[in-house]
């Protein structure tokens, strides 16, 4: 590195700015210093660099100077965030509030650039972003399961904890602007909110039908106490998905004998089901439940149901789907909120 480099980047870093100075502040009112940023840059001198020496010289003025730099390019804000939360992760909150707060239009992709790298800080990064940009948090939320899939729970909860919404309006904000990954959303929201499973998975259908199979599979692995309740609703509102939800169901559930009954029950043709393929293991159903495995095609299963050797069982009182039910006994389900 240059000399001139190194003067350049001590100088960024100097803390003869005061203590509790505000950056922006400060460099609004001296262009001196403001130039030493823009010199910096143009001599060649990498944001890493600026930053690493920052952290050496000044490492209580990061958080400032990632977002002064953030706001003097915000189309690198991104970059800018997944070089400084390595250097610094016990100051992820901070960090990316800050910069998230200078290029708010960035949000996703500053959150997806930092969870790349630092998967393990992904509600923390979560709940800074959505509190820096509310707006944006259905794109932040598809970020951050982008880049740590299992992590769709704890990310959910901390945008919702940051925003003071729910759970289940988070997701479908999130399932809408990126239907792409409704499956891994859905999973997530589940998990942080079982009783809403139906109408999370209802959204989701909506938002990304061709996803119906691994929507409903990662729904019933999420809460399968909910798995009736999950499939009559699916069924019912997505008729013409009928044989991506029963397989996606299958896929996830021990007891292909209900999931086929279900099926049944809510009118699907039986001829629909022979082609379902069902997974190795053992039902989790009454004795005389037929065994769900490799072994057992759903064919044989729909004959058995169909002539009477075991009988289907009864359809789950499934909740009302949202927004369109009216009261009976306790009252009707209410709307889902639209996303902002």
């Amino acid at each position: 590195m240059k000399i001139k480099q190194l003067v350049l980047a001590t100088a960024l870093a100097s803390t003869s700015l005061s203590a509790n100075a505000d950056l922006s502040s400060e460099l609004s009112n001296n262009p001196d210093l403001q130039a030493v940023i823009r010199q910096a840059q143009s001599d060649g001198l990498s944001t890493q660099e600026i930053l690493s020496t920052v952290v050496k010289n000044a490492p209580e003025r990061l958080a400032d100077i990632a977002a002064q730099l953030a706001s003097l390019s915000p189309e690198r804000a991104a970059e800018i965030a997944s070089y400084v939360i390595p250097l610094a992760p016990d100051m992820a909150s901070e960090l990316v509030e800050k910069v998230v707060s200078q290029a708010p239009d960035q949000s996703a992709d500053i959150t997806l650039s930092v969870l790349i790298v630092a998967p393990e800080l992904s509600s923390t990064v979560v709940e800074a972003a959505t509190i820096a940009s509310p707006e944006n948090v259905g794109n932040i939320i598809a970020s951050a399961v982008t880049a740590a899939p299992e992590s769709g729970s704890t990310v959910l909860l901390a945008a919702a904890k940051a925003s003071n919404r729910s759970v289940t309006e988070i997701a479908a904000e999130a399932v809408v602007v990126a239907p792409k990954v409704a499956a891994q959303i859905v999973s997530g929201a589940v998990k942080a909110s079982p009783e809403s499973a139906v109408e999370i998975v209802s959204i989701a259908l909506k938002a990304s039908p061709a996803n119906a199979s691994e929507i409903v599979a990662n729904a019933v692995k999420a809460a399968p106490e909910q798995q009736g309740n999950i499939v009559s609703s699916a069924l019912r509102s997505n008729p013409e998905s009928a044989s991506d939800i029963v397989q996606g169901a299958v896929n996830a559930s021990q007891n292909v004998e209900e999931i086929i009954g279900i099926a049944l029950v809510n009118g699907v043709d039986p001829t629909s089901l022979q082609d379902i393929e069902t997974a190795a293991g053992p039902s989790n159903s009454s004795d005389n439940a037929i065994e769900n495995t490799a072994d057992t095609p759903a064919a044989d299963v729909v004959t058995e149901v169909l002539e009477g050797n075991t009988s289907p069982p009864a359809p789950p009182v499934a909740p009302v789907t949202p927004g369109t039910g009216s009261g009976g006994t306790g009252g009707g389900g209410g709307g889902l909120a639209s996303p902002n």
